[in-house]
């Protein structure tokens, strides 16, 4: 039964959500079986049936090509929305945080006193 619900997920709805059925399936089986519903616990390995996805890396951009990417994005700000979004990226691209670090930063985590560079240990 528990097999076929995952075949079925898995054809409708792809590899990715079929994996993480079997693995919730097997989660309630694992509490099952530790509070003595189970005596022997058959679906554990049920996620093994679904074959794990294909990922697709995302291109980067090499260092030598971001001022063409940057005058790329310059060209199409024609609007007050694009000019945004080319705010938003040059941000990322300046300060390497990620999509989600941006959205939730607040202004009181931003330090913007000057460090010292770093000196050389020596010994």
């Amino acid at each position: 039964m528990a097999r076929a619900l995952v075949r079925d997920v898995v054809r409708n709805c792809g590899a990715i959500a079929g994996r993480h059925l079997a693995s919730t399936i097997a989660q309630i089986e694992r509490y099952a079986y530790s509070i003595g519903v189970v005596d022997t616990p058959r679906l554990q390995l049920l996620s093994v049936m679904v074959k794990r996805p294909a990922i697709k890396h995302c291109r980067t951009v090499s260092a030598d090509r971001l001022p063409e990417l940057v005058a790329i994005m310059h060209e199409h700000a024609t609007t007050p929305a694009r000019c945004a979004m080319v705010k938003r990226v040059k941000l990322l691209m300046l300060t390497l945080l990620r999509s989600n670090e941006a959205v939730n930063l607040r202004w009181e985590w931003v330090d913007f006193r000057p460090k010292p560079s770093p000196s050389p240990q020596t010994k």
